[in-house]
């Protein structure tokens, strides 16, 4: 869950004030589970709003992704973990009437763009 929220000022003029409410849910698969390092697999689901409070516009946000990664695990519990490139789908619609919904496909293999993480198993 994340929720973001955002204003832009432009003398002394508000240009941008949007807040987003956001939920994800994801999954992972592992190759080679009894290993020190382990590659994954991982699907995302996700959904929110997002309220543009200048234009009093809300707008409906559905993602799917895919996402390639790597785990080296230092203990029996703990790991570092990097995430690399994304493939996925995005919805948005407004939520005002005769909306036309926007889709858009993302292919992102971006070297330069790498998550770092550490997690706990449990």
């Amino acid at each position: 869950m994340g929720i973001i929220s955002g204003k832009e000022i432009e003398s002394n003029i508000v240009t941008d004030d949007t807040r987003v409410l956001a939920f994800d849910i994801f999954g992972r698969y592992y190759l080679n589970p009894k290993s020190k390092i382990l590659l994954f697999g991982q699907l995302d689901f996700g959904c929110g709003f997002a309220n543009d409070n200048i234009a009093d516009i809300q707008t409906r946000i559905f993602n799917i992704s895919a996402t390639p990664g790597i785990d080296y695990f230092i203990t029996e519990k703990i790991a570092l973990e990097a995430g690399f490139g994304t493939i996925g789908y995005t919805f948005l619609k407004d939520n005002v009437e005769g909306a036309n919904g926007v889709s858009r496909f993302d292919l992102n293999l971006n070297l330069g763009k790498i998550d770092f993480g550490v997690i706990y198993r449990f």
